[in-house]
């Protein structure tokens, strides 16, 4: 089960973290993506910025990232971006997208630079998309329209993580391409 937002932002208020739930779920994805590192606890709790290391803060992230790793694993896509809730603004929400974004490409950029190359044209091309995204501004009006249009961008991201799984991670055989859904 995928802890809520605003519990992560609570946890990461507490424990002194200076990302996001959305910024520190992206990093967690991509970490997944790059592929197995015994290190990877090391380099979340670097991108947190964490003053001090807690056997709370090791435990709560191995959680959030066995929840990522089983949820990416399962076929099923049901892999939530972790970002704020729906009832607030589109603009906050925009830059939940953008922080997730960011947090994503950061975990899959610091692992082998050959990964990016392993990905079809297609998925490199949506990689260079999530960077866009990534560059979002939270200037959005709350329009029915800009709602769409987030909503779109949220789903973008979340089949370019599940087709950079599915590349990169052949052992997750009940992962199809969905690039080949992708419109």
């Amino acid at each position: 089960m995928q802890i809520s937002y605003q519990d992560w932002s609570d946890f990461l208020l507490k424990v002194g973290a200076i990302c996001s739930p959305a910024e520190l779920h992206g990093l967690l994805c991509g970490l997944h993506c790059k592929g197995a590192n015994s290190d990877w606890i090391a380099e979340a709790r670097a991108f947190m910025d964490l003053l001090e290391n807690s056997n709370e803060t090791d435990a709560a992230l191995e959680a959030q990232y066995e929840v990522i790793g089983a949820a990416l694993s399962d076929g099923q896509y049901h892999l939530q971006l972790l970002l704020p809730d729906d009832i607030l603004p589109v603009a906050i929400r925009a830059e939940g997208l953008a922080l997730w974004c960011q947090g994503f490409l950061h975990g899959f950029a610091s692992g082998d630079p050959e990964l990016h190359a392993r990905l079809d044209e297609e998925t490199r091309e949506a990689v260079r998309d999530l960077a866009e995204i990534a560059r979002l501004d939270d200037s959005c009006e709350d329009t029915d329209e800009s709602e769409q249009d987030l909503m779109e961008l949220v789903e973008y991201a979340r089949m370019t993580l599940f087709s950079i799984v599915s590349q990169l991670k052949p052992q997750f055989a009940g992962i199809a391409n969905p690039s080949e859904t992708r419109h």
